[in-house]
């Protein structure tokens, strides 16, 4: 996944709102953005050490 990619992922996610769950909120982001959700899950993964259901749940609570 190239870091551009990686970076509109993020951002998405960041301005996702997660009045259906980390894990639907997570799942609409990847399917919006044309983008693989394993590839971004597993990049996810390597750079913050939890799920994407978790970094949606995650960032949001501290809103």
């Amino acid at each position: 996944m190239k870091q551009s990619d990686f970076e509109m992922l993020l951002g998405r996610v960041w301005r996702s709102r997660p009045k259906l769950g980390g894990k639907v909120e997570f799942s609409l982001v990847c399917m919006h953005a044309g983008s693989g959700r394993r590839a971004f899950e597993n990049r996810i993964y390597s750079e913050f050490g939890m799920s994407g259901e978790e970094l949606v749940e995650g960032l949001h609570r501290t809103m």
